[in-house]
């Protein structure tokens, strides 16, 4: 019974530990393609359309 409950917290914990590590990797991908890009215009900027 003890067996069971200590493999089932380490599987939980060792699929946790995968999950933040791609995670992790996917997140430092995207911010270093995200700062070689050109600066674009600020999507939340909506002045613009206030004159319309």
């Amino acid at each position: 019974m003890l067996m069971w409950s200590v493999v089932t917290l380490l599987g939980f914990l060792g699929l946790t530990a995968v999950v933040i590590a791609l995670g992790a990797s996917s997140t430092a991908r995207y911010e270093q393609e995200r700062s070689e890009s050109p600066q674009r215009a600020d999507p939340g900027n909506h002045e613009h359309l206030a004159a319309a």
